[in-house]
């Protein structure tokens, strides 16, 4: 398998949280895999996490596990069958996690990429997205709903409806996010 085209990203949270991630991903002939790390402070804890996902050449999630690498009994695997179907590790469905298709990890602004290059030009109207949602804080995850418009080549509304929360997101020309307002800010590549 010979790898088309590698990139790295490293984004800093600059909430109240300080945390900072180094990100890979590496495009291959069929999927792209991501792998990353987030440490720093997470709400007063310390926090040193690994992810790695298998993306298909439709920005659809394969299959994501992301793990502590301070405590070892949280770890999250999930699988899908890119066509909403949630598997865990044993491959035992997970039914109330059907219809997503998108993944939202909560440490990360990586995970706005993947409805971005996967709806492309239908966000020119406010599109409704169902997301497995993984709270990284409390090592869980559930079923969320979310909106993404199109507002400019390089501008996306979010809207979290579970949190209430709204963001205006600006990407470069390869649909990473650059700043995540009040929570990220891109530091390399540079913008």
């Amino acid at each position: 398998m010979s790898i088309e085209k590698e990139e790295i990203i490293i984004w800093r949270r600059s909430d109240e949280s300080s945390t900072l991630e180094t990100l890979k991903l590496k495009k291959y002939r069929r999927d792209f895999i991501v792998k990353s790390i987030v440490n720093g402070i997470l709400e007063d804890q310390p926090m040193l996490v690994e992810y790695q996902l298998i993306i298909n050449r439709n920005w659809i999630v394969k299959e994501v596990e992301i793990k502590s690498l301070l405590d070892k009994r949280n770890k999250i695997t999930l699988k899908s069958d890119s066509n909403g179907k949630c598997y865990n590790e044993d491959n035992q469905e997970i039914s109330e996690l059907n219809g997503c298709i998108d993944i939202d990890i909560s440490i990360t602004p990586f995970t706005n990429t993947l409805p971005i290059k996967r709806l492309g030009s239908s966000l020119e109207q406010r599109t409704k997205i169902t997301t497995l949602y993984l709270d990284i804080k409390n090592w869980e995850f559930k079923k969320a709903e979310q909106y993404y418009t199109k507002l400019t080549d390089n501008l996306y509304k979010y809207e979290g409806v579970f949190r209430h929360f709204v963001a205006d997101l600006p990407i470069d020309n390869s649909g990473f996010v650059t700043t995540y307002p009040k929570l990220f800010k891109r530091l390399y590549p540079k913008n």
